[in-house]
C-alpha cells in the first residue's frame, strides 16, 4: 500500500513586518565577515594607562597599511624595519595578534631577544592588551581552561578558542620549534643570540626553524620587526631586502614644486651663525626646520606633520608581490613634541648634538634608534702603535702606588688565560665609555694548578686611592677560559658572590655582544668579540680627552710598554664571504692585550653601574680617608717691641686660638707633595 504524500506549504508570512523580523533573526546566524585589522583597533582598541597617549585608540596614517597587510590576497609575509618608540612598530604587531583573537583565530608564536624579554612583553604590554578590551578578555580567560587538557593560560602562553599565542626567546629556539602555528611573529630579530648566516650558530636559525613549522598552512603569515643595528650583520636589514621596500613619501606644499620625497636627517636643518674663517660658533636647535630637497622650502614642524598625514607609502621594489616591507624613521613622528622642546625637529636636533659629543657608540645608537638606518663599520686601521705609547699620561703617585684619576669611577680587570701564565688589566671607566688604563700584569704558572689562582684572588682584590679620598677595587672581573675551562669555573664559584664570571669569546657583531649563558653555568658569559674590538679601535682613533677616549699611564709601575701597545693594534677587519670580521695581521703573532682589554670591557658592561649614584659616593665624605692631613700652621713668632729702651719679644698668641678663633682667613688650598690633589684646611 502506498504512503499518502504529505504536502508542505511554505510557511507564508501574514504580514511584511513579520517577513523582515525572520530576515534579521537569520542575520545572527550568518557567518562573521572579519572586519579589518586597522578599523578593528579603533572600534575596541584602548591604549594602557602608561602609554604616551593614553585613551581611545587612534591609528596614525602610516599604520594603517602595515596592519591590514595579513589580510591581503597573495602577501605572505610582514617585515618592519623601523626606529624605535617613536611611530608604533611594536603596538602595529600587538594590534594584528589582538585582532586575530577577536576575528580570525589561529595559533600563534612569537619570538623575542630572550625568555626574559618574551614574559616582560607578555607581562607588560600584551596583557594589559587584553585587559583593556571587553572582547578579548571574555575569550582569554586566565583562570578557565579553553580545552580539556590543553592547561591553564600562563605568562607565556594564552589559550582562547580557536587558537593559542605562545611566547619564547630564541635562545630555546627548540622550545618553540614544538607547536605549530599559522602566525608566527619575530620581534627585535637584530638583537636574537645567533644571527643569520653567521658562525657559532649552535641550534640553527631561529626563524627558519620556527617559520618551517607553518609550512603547511596555506594561509602562513610571518612578522619580522626590528630596529636596525650593523650593517651585514643586520637580520632586518636583510629580510627588508626580500621585500617590495615601501617607505613614507611625503609632498612638498609648494605648488610650482610638489615634490614627492622621504624625510632624511640632511633634510632637517637649523640656523647656523658662522665666524670670519666660516666655521660653525652656534646652532639655533629650537628654530630646527624642514627643507625641501628640490626647491629649498622651508617647513615648521605643524607643516611637516601635515605633510606626513597626507603621506603615503610607495614601494620601491615594486617587483616582488609576496612579501611585503616598510622603512620609516623618527622624523615622521605625529603628535605633540617632548615638554622642554619647541618641537620634535628641535629635540632631534639636541640629541644629536648631545650623542654627537659622546663619541662614536652614541652615534651608531642615534643610526639605528633615529634613523633606522644600519652602522657601517669602519675598516680604517688602528692608530700606530708607537703613536699610542707616545701618547701616554703620568699618573700621580703616592707612596710609589698610583692615584687613580679624578674622573674614574669603577673598575673592572680582565684576565686572559695561557698555559703557562694569565695576563690581567685593571682598567678605570669614567662618563661616556672614557676609560683609563690602570695597571697591566703578568702572573706566571700553571693554570691547572688551584693554589695558582690564589694569587690571582690576591690581585683581583687590590686595592687603588682615588683622589677623593676613598678606595678603590676592582667592581667587576671576567676571566677567559681557554680550552681547559675547569679550574676557572671552580675558581669563579669559589668567588661567589663577588663579581666574578668566566666567559667564552666567539666572533660576530651583535649590539648586545655580552650575554650569559643559557646553560647550567650561570657565572658563564658569551662575548660576540667583534662588536667591542670595533668600538675599542674607533676609541684609539681620538685624540681629544673626553667621550671615549682611552688614556693610558706613562708610570713605570704600570707596565704598559711598547710590547702591550703592539698586541692592541694587532688585529685588522677583513670581509671574506660577506662576513666581516678582526683577525690578527700577518706581520703579529700574539693579541693577548687586545683580548684583555675586551674582556675588561665585557666586565663594565656586565656590572652595568648607576653612573649618578657613583658619582654621588665619590662625592661623599669617605669612611676612611687615606689622604695625610696637613701639617699644622706654624705658630707665628711674635715681633720684637721697645719698651724702656731695650728689644723684648711681645707676647704670643696661644696656639690653641690660632686658626680656631682667628679672624684671619686661612691660607686656602695646599698641594699635598706627590698626590695631584688639593685640600683645603
Amino acid at each position: 500500500m502506498a504512503k499518502k504524500r504529505i504536502r508542505r506549504d511554505p510557511i507564508e508570512a501574514e504580514t511584511r513586518d513579520e517577513a523582515n523580523w525572520i530576515r534579521s533573526l537569520l542575520t545572527h546566524f550568518a557567518p562573521r565577515k572579519p572586519i579589518a585589522p586597522s578599523k578593528w583597533q579603533e572600534l575596541y582598541r584602548f591604549a594602557p594607562p602608561h602609554s604616551p597617549r593614553a585613551g581611545k585608540w587612534h591609528n596614525d596614517p602610516y599604520q594603517v597599511q602595515p596592519l591590514d597587510t595579513i589580510l591581503e590576497e597573495g602577501v605572505a609575509s610582514l617585515t618592519l624595519m623601523w626606529c624605535s618608540q617613536f611611530i608604533g612598530k611594536s603596538s602595529i604587531v600587538e594590534g594584528i595578534l589582538g585582532w586575530q583573537i577577536d576575528q580570525d583565530p589561529s595559533a600563534c608564536v612569537v619570538v623575542h631577544p630572550t625568555g626574559d624579554n618574551a614574559k616582560v612583553w607578555s607581562k607588560n604590554r600584551f596583557t594589559p592588551l587584553i585587559e583593556s578590551i571587553p572582547a578579548l578578555r571574555k575569550l582569554v580567560d586566565r583562570k578557565s581552561r579553553s580545552n580539556i587538557g590543553s592547561g591553564e593560560n600562563t605568562v607565556s602562553h594564552k589559550l582562547y578558542p580557536g587558537g593559542y599565542i605562545v611566547a619564547g626567546g630564541a635562545n630555546s629556539a627548540a622550545q618553540l620549534c614544538a607547536h605549530t602555528a599559522r602566525i608566527t611573529c619575530f620581534d627585535e630579530t637584530d638583537r636574537y643570540p645567533a644571527m643569520v648566516g653567521k658562525v657559532n650558530r649552535e641550534e640553527g636559525d631561529v626563524i627558519v626553524l620556527v617559520e618551517q613549522r607553518s609550512a603547511r598552512f596555506r594561509n602562513a603569515f610571518s612578522i619580522k620587526t626590528s630596529t636596525p643595528t650593523v650593517k651585514g650583520f643586520s637580520r632586518i636589514e636583510e629580510e627588508f631586502g626580500k621585500t617590495d621596500k615601501r617607505k613614507w613619501f611625503v609632498k612638498c606644499p609648494n605648488p610650482k614644486c610638489r615634490l614627492e620625497f622621504v624625510i632624511l636627517w640632511n633634510h632637517i636643518k637649523v640656523p647656523e651663525e658662522k665666524d670670519a674663517k666660516g666655521e660653525i660658533v652656534s646652532r639655533y636647535t629650537a628654530k630646527a626646520y624642514l627643507e625641501c630637497p628640490s626647491c629649498g622650502t622651508h617647513y615648521n614642524d605643524d607643516r611637516r606633520q601635515e605633510m606626513v598625514r597626507k603621506g603615503r607609502w610607495i614601494a620601491t621594489n615594486p617587483e616582488v608581490k609576496n612579501h611585503r616591507g616598510y622603512w620609516a624613521n623618527a622624523f615622521i613622528v605625529l603628535g605633540p613634541g617632548k615638554a622642554g622642546y619647541e618641537s620634535w625637529m628641535h629635540y632631534f636636533w639636541d640629541r644629536y648634538l648631545a650623542e654627537s659629543a659622546m663619541g662614536s657608540r652614541a652615534l651608531r645608537e642615534w643610526q639605528n634608534l633615529i634613523c633606522a638606518e644600519t652602522y657601517e663599520i669602519e675598516s680604517i686601521p688602528p692608530p700606530d702603535f708607537l703613536t699610542l705609547y707616545n701618547r701616554r699620561e703620568y699618573y700621580d703617585e703616592f707612596e710609589g702606588e698610583i692615584v687613580l684619576p679624578e674622573r674614574v669611577l669603577l673598575l673592572t680587570v680582565g684576565i686572559d688565560v695561557q698555559r703557562d701564565r694569565v695576563e690581567m688589566e685593571t682598567v678605570g671607566w669614567g662618563l661616556n665609555d672614557e676609560s683609563w688604563g690602570i695597571e697591566y700584569r703578568v702572573l706566571r704558572g700553571n693554570p691547572q694548578l688551584p693554589k695558582f689562582w690564589d694569587d690571582v684572588d690576591t690581585y683581583i682584590k687590590k686595592t687603588f686611592r682615588h683622589p677623593s679620598g676613598h678606595i678603590l677595587s676592582p667592581y667587576c672581573t671576567l676571566i677567559d677560559t681557554g680550552d681547559k675551562p675547569h679550574p676557572m669555573y671552580a675558581f669563579v664559584r669559589k668567588c661567589a658572590p663577588r663579581l666574578v664570571f668566566a666567559s667564552k669569546g666567539f666572533q660576530g657583531f651583535q649590539p648586545n655582544w655580552c650575554n650569559r649563558s643559557g646553560g647550567s653555568n650561570q657565572r658563564l658569559f658569551i662575548l660576540k668579540t667583534d662588536t667591542p674590538k670595533e668600538n675599542l679601535y674607533s676609541n684609539l682613533r681620538l685624540t681629544d680627552y673626553g667621550p671615549g677616549y682611552c688614556h693610558y699611564p706613562s708610570n713605570d709601575a704600570s707596565n704598559y710598554d711598547t710590547t702591550y701597545f703592539d698586541q692592541l693594534t694587532s688585529e685588522r677587519l677583513v670581509q671574506t664571504s660577506n662576513f666581516p670580521h678582526f683577525e690578527l695581521r700577518a706581520s703579529h703573532i700574539r693579541n693577548e692585550s687586545l683580548d684583555v682589554r675586551v674582556l675588561a670591557m665585557a666586565a663594565r658592561e656586565i656590572a652595568d653601574p648607576d653612573w649618578e649614584k657613583t658619582r654621588a659616593w665619590i662625592a661623599s665624605p669617605p669612611s676612611k680617608d687615606w689622604r695625610p692631613k696637613p701639617p699644622p700652621p706654624p705658630v707665628p713668632v711674635p715681633p720684637l717691641v721697645v719698651e724702656d729702651g731695650s728689644l723684648v719679644p711681645k707676647e704670643a698668641p696661644r696656639p690653641e686660638l690660632v686658626g680656631a678663633n682667628s679672624t684671619s682667613p686661612p691660607s686656602g688650598p695646599r698641594r699635598i707633595s706627590g698626590t695631584g690633589w688639593s685640600r683645603p684646611f
